[in-house]
């Protein structure tokens, strides 16, 4: 091992030296700060999600997605029907969609008018794509989704809103819905 070390040492002295590199004699700058909030949300191929599902919805109300009820998962289909929608609209052919954070409540309430938030007794696409995304998050101790908003689905969604500061509700109000979409 001290062999190895005095190497090292040599090895760097002799880059050092020629070079003329300095010694740094100053003090270990602070860290950076930690990243900042995503400015984006982009959806693309295995994306799942409530976001997925308002794409989803977005792409049938347009008539490019044969889809119904919206699954949330973003497969072959909704890859093809977006690159449908991006050409009939000039846009590039990408498959995916990316939404800036500051249009979120826009492109939210662009399939959803009006907000009902998904409590206990609800069933569906949109509480399949939650426990999914649930379930992945671990959050949900379960192995399968299964499109009823039971106890079991509560309680995951009450520990996601206590790891991420939310009112501990078991509720998807809006707050706890941006939440998991922002991400």
């Amino acid at each position: 091992m001290k062999k190895f070390i005095v190497g090292t040492i040599a090895a760097l002295m002799s880059f050092v030296v020629p070079n003329k590199v300095a010694l740094i004699s100053s003090p270990i700058p602070a860290p950076k700060p930690a990243l900042s909030a995503p400015r984006f949300i982009v959806l693309q191929a295995r994306s799942y999600g409530v976001a997925v599902s308002v794409l989803q919805r977005i792409l049938i109300q347009e008539g490019f997605l044969a889809l119904k009820p919206e699954s949330g998962y973003f497969g072959a289909a909704t890859e093809k029907a977006l690159k449908a929608y991006q050409k009939a609209h000039n846009l590039p052919q990408t498959g995916t969609f990316t939404i800036p954070m500051n249009n979120l409540p826009a492109f939210f309430s662009s399939a959803h008018p009006s907000f009902t938030p998904l409590k206990t007794g609800a069933s569906g696409s949109q509480v399949t794509s939650t426990q999914k995304f649930l379930i992945k998050s671990g959050h949900l101790k379960s192995s399968a989704a299964t499109g009823y908003f039971g106890s079991t689905t509560r309680a995951g969604l009450k520990a996601f809103q206590k790891a991420h500061n939310l009112p501990q509700t078991g509720v998807v109000d809006k707050a706890t819905f941006w939440a998991m979409n922002g991400k």
